[in-house]
């Protein structure tokens, strides 16, 4: 862990990216080892080496939902729109798995009423997050909304306005 603190700490990504190296030749098994790498490939724009780290962190974590994120945010910022919407689409599924578990358990510790809300929400603006790419960024509003129908659904307040703007 001395490893990851010491690329923590390093206003250098290339320095970073040498010092979780050497962590990640100490013990392969740690995902965030990969991810945190795979975060810096992505800020030096290497983005093929971030791509194999964060595949690489997605075999090694439980939960998958925030390397899909990043993910995610790295295919958006290289404009890659098929792989950018998969893998929001992968997340979101994920998330809403997460959230039939929950339901299908009741009252077990994970099933509280504020976990349920949370989750709801983030399912929510995940499609809201997927839908406003689509239109703002990328002027494709036949895609975003779509994404844009779901966040209603899953009763994004803002949602409902943005449907009526952009969406006929």
């Amino acid at each position: 862990m001395g490893w990851v603190w010491l690329a923590s700490t390093q206003q250098d990504h290339l320095q970073a990216v040498s010092y979780l190296n050497k962590a990640i030749a100490l013990n392969s098994k740690v995902g965030y080892y990969y991810r945190q790498r795979a975060f810096l490939y992505a800020a030096l724009k290497n983005y093929s080496a971030a791509d194999n780290d964060y595949h690489r962190a997605l075999k090694l974590y439980h939960e998958h939902s925030d390397v899909y994120e990043d993910l995610a945010n790295m295919y958006a910022e290289m404009q890659d729109d098929r792989l950018y919407a998969q893998t929001c689409d992968l997340r979101l599924s994920e998330m809403q798995k997460h959230l039939a578990r929950i339901e299908k358990f009741g009252q077990s510790k994970e099933g509280r009423p504020d976990s349920l809300y949370q989750l709801r929400e983030l399912i929510g603006y995940g499609h809201l997050t997927k839908a406003l790419h689509f239109i703002e960024k990328r002027n494709k509003p036949n895609i975003g909304c779509v994404d844009l129908a779901k966040a209603v659904a899953f009763d994004v307040e803002e949602a409902h306005d943005l449907q009526k703007k952009y969406c006929k």
